[in-house]
């Protein structure tokens, strides 16, 4: 994330710290980036400075912040457990679940709250049959206020299940990005003709973009934007009814 930053002071032991920005006449000259990178050990965030004459990196802490120039947002993803007997009722006590989630703390001074999570993954018996449920929660991207993640859950429960969704969240409200307002129209695998022999991906992708149930925006290798969705498709045998569509921006 690349911007000029208004004055801001974030003092929290595991966030990156803002010092204030300069003020006065040096303010118009003066620049501040925050620059994340992903390490072994998670998210480490840089804070830059510079000006006409110079460029100074100031500090580095650990933390995941996105968002705005004036509109930052601290980032927590995280795997917690969960009640099994929330899920199954009693009969359930023999399981163990846990599920991935994503948390956002508006800076300096929001509280943190719960914006994305993935279907509980659990294993164990359940009136006799064997639950055993994978489910993750990964992070894509973040652009500007536009956060996108992708989850996917695949196993039994006891019967099948396979979902996979790619979906965007806008920081600002909080609410999921509704394709209709981001995307120009519909990518060139939604826009193909059906074909006389087509494959069941290609016949099970949707057409428009009121069909999608969630999408996500992506850089690529060399910084192009592209669009991802998630949808049901084919059979169970052949991909447990999950298909992916990756297409540049329309």
């Amino acid at each position: 994330m690349l911007g000029c930053l208004p004055p801001a002071t974030i003092e929290t032991p595991v966030e990156p710290a803002l010092i204030p920005a300069a003020a006065g006449e040096l303010a118009a000259r003066e620049c501040r980036a925050l620059i994340t990178e992903r390490g072994d050990r998670g998210p480490r965030t840089h804070e830059l400075r510079w000006d006409s004459a110079e460029l100074e990196p100031i500090t580095a802490q650990p933390g995941l912040v996105v968002g705005t120039a004036d509109e930052l947002f601290a980032l927590r993803v995280e795997r917690v457990p969960v009640d099994p007997t929330s899920l199954y009722g009693e009969a359930g006590r023999g399981l163990s679940c846990e599920q991935d989630l994503i948390s956002a703390r508006r800076l300096p001074e929001g509280v943190s709250q719960p914006l994305a999570e993935a279907l509980p993954a659990c294993v164990g018996e359940f009136e006799g049959e064997r639950v055993e449920v994978a489910s993750s929660l990964r992070l894509l991207s973040a652009m500007g206020p536009l956060l996108a993640w992708r989850t996917q859950t695949e196993g039994f429960e006891p019967g099948p299940i396979g979902l996979l969704r790619h979906l965007s969240l806008d920081l600002r409200t909080a609410e999921l990005a509704r394709a209709e307002d981001w995307l120009p129209g519909p990518s060139q695998t939604m826009a193909l003709a059906e074909p006389e022999r087509s494959t069941c991906e290609l016949r099970d992708a949707p057409r428009e973009l009121a069909e999608l149930r969630g999408f996500a925006l992506v850089w690529d290798a060399v910084a192009r934007v592209r669009v991802r969705v998630g949808y049901s498709c084919c059979s169970w045998a052949h991909n447990r009814s999950m298909c992916e569509l990756d297409d540049p921006l329309p």
